[in-house]
């Protein structure tokens, strides 16, 4: 009589949650995952932020008119988050950033915070026809991938790209017109 042995071998691999790194000062940041962020949860401590603030394009409510800006503070001079100081701007109140939403930490320390787990929002979702197409005008946006702009502009036709980097300071800014020219 012949035995014959199986091994199976099973492999688990358990991906770590990405994470916003931020630092102290002006931070432009986006959510690449395709889970919301809950606003007062993950900047809510006084110690760490000042303010968050998103761009809204469209459905804004509450008597305010697209496009606006949404807006979050953890401090204690506003019992509510600031909702009132933001009404009273005429601002959105910021609860919720969702997937592919960038926006602006405004932090007092540099820290980081969990982005949900959960798959990653691809750039090809802001295409027209996508999950998350892109309005005619000025957008706050994130992507889990990490595509060239001119991989990120293929079938957008988009005017520029700009990032902000806070080590150093400043904006990078990408233009088609300029990349197709050569400059």
């Amino acid at each position: 009589s012949t035995t014959t042995t199986t091994t199976s071998t099973t492999t688990t691999t358990t991906l770590a949650a990405p994470t916003l790194n931020l630092n102290l000062g002006w931070n432009l940041v986006g959510n690449g995952s395709t889970g919301s962020l809950d606003v007062v949860s993950l900047f809510g401590d006084t110690t760490t932020v000042t303010t968050v603030w998103k761009w809204v394009t469209s459905g804004c409510s509450a008597g305010i008119s697209c496009p606006a800006w949404s807006f979050y503070t953890p401090s204690t001079s506003f019992t509510d988050g600031g909702a009132a100081y933001a009404a009273s701007k005429g601002y959105l109140f910021l609860t919720t950033i969702n997937a592919g939403e960038g926006f602006w930490v405004n932090a007092k320390t540099s820290f980081s915070v969990p982005l949900p787990t959960a798959s990653m929002v691809q750039s090809t979702a802001f295409r027209a026809g996508g999950a998350h197409g892109l309005p005619s005008s000025w957008s706050l946006i994130a992507t889990g991938d990490q595509p060239t702009p001119a991989t990120f502009n293929a079938g957008l036709n988009l005017t520029t790209l700009w990032a902000w980097n806070t080590n150093p300071v400043g904006w990078y800014f990408w233009a088609p017109s300029l990349a197709n020219s050569g400059t």
